[in-house]
């Protein structure tokens, strides 16, 4: 049987086998590939900050004790590795995405479907990067790449109630963002606020999705969903916002950076 959980791989690489430290960074790499491109905007800068953060990994990998998953622990490397990039830039460029190449796996179904996929997924890949950076990595790193609320705190040296803030801020920005850009083009504009009695029904929903609401609250703001044609548009549009944050595909690492990674490796091959 071969190695594959991070516990062997990283026993195994502690050990000098340098096949088992390219299996255990190369077995994050997708998620940290997400990462750089919607925190750096564009595939260059991304791929530059991904490779600069993986070489890294390597040379660090002896300092590297345990303390924090594997995975936080890369996250943490390329974290650092952005932030020194972002500072080199504008922040106007900081923040400008090519969703171009994003959007070619979302052309199934017939035009029609296409065309509004690729409208409303254009719209959500920039209200993302139009989030100030503590806000965009929030959500990144919790509704793209699905790590918890106190993984992202410990990821950003911030509390859990902080992270929190900040991802039901992201939430509801980029699903008003992501429906102004996208609602002139789209054939159900969403429907205007309801009365002034209705809850919040964005921050509820993002509450809920942290188990922050109990089960009482919840049946009660249902029930007034049910009935409320208004929150249910807004509800259902921060739902398809979320889904299209993790739906729109990003593509495989590039391969330079594959090869980057294989030839800094190539020295702990050699034969002692």
């Amino acid at each position: 049987m071969g190695i594959s959980s991070d516990s062997d791989l990283i026993q195994a690489a502690r050990a000098g086998d340098a096949h088992a430290l390219e299996q255990l960074i190369a077995g994050h790499q997708p998620q940290l590939w997400r990462y750089a491109r919607r925190m750096c905007g564009n595939v260059a800068d991304a791929e530059d900050v991904l490779q600069d953060a993986l070489l890294a990994a390597v040379r660090g990998f002896a300092q590297y004790r345990g303390e924090a998953a594997p995975r936080t622990w890369l996250f943490s490397i390329l974290r650092h590795a952005c932030f020194r990039a972002r500072r080199q830039r504008s922040t106007a460029d900081a923040r400008s995405a090519d969703a171009s190449d994003e959007l070619a796996a979302l052309d199934a179904g017939g035009p029609e479907q296409r065309a509004s996929s690729r409208q409303l997924a254009a719209a959500v890949v920039r209200a993302i990067a139009e989030l100030e950076p503590a806000q965009r990595e929030a959500l990144v790193l919790r509704d793209i790449e699905g790590l918890s609320a106190s993984e992202v705190a410990e990821l950003t040296g911030s509390s859990v109630e902080a992270v929190k803030s900040r991802l039901h801020r992201a939430r509801r920005n980029v699903q008003q963002r992501a429906a102004e850009i996208a609602e002139p083009r789209l054939s159900e504009p969403l429907p205007a606020p309801g009365a002034s009695t209705c809850p919040d029904i964005l921050q509820l929903y993002s509450e809920q999705l942290e188990g922050d609401v109990s089960p009482d609250v919840c049946e009660r703001i249902q029930e007034h969903v049910d009935r409320c044609p208004a929150c249910q548009a807004s509800c259902d549009s921060l739902k398809r916002t979320l889904a299209l944050c993790r739906a729109v595909p990003l593509g495989p690492v590039p391969e330079r950076i594959q090869r980057a990674l294989e030839q800094a490796l190539r020295p702990q091959r050699q034969p002692g």
